[in-house]
């Protein structure tokens, strides 16, 4: 059986999960391409997801 410290590590780590996907729903929600399979090299990917995370926090700064 886990011990304490284990149980809320992954209490932890289940609650940074959520909040990673929740991000990334609400980017692919926003730019299309994110709802598709990438192909290209796993740095181009990482990349566009940080150029999407950046456009869209532009945009929301700016309440464009």
């Amino acid at each position: 059986a886990p011990g304490e410290k284990q149980i809320t590590r992954n209490k932890k780590i289940r609650r940074l999960r959520a909040r990673v996907e929740t991000s990334f729903a609400t980017l692919s929600n926003n730019f299309e391409c994110l709802k598709n399979p990438f192909y290209e090299d796993i740095h181009v990917h990482d990349d566009i997801v940080m150029f999407a995370a950046g456009v869209h926090n532009f945009i929301k700064e700016q309440n464009l």
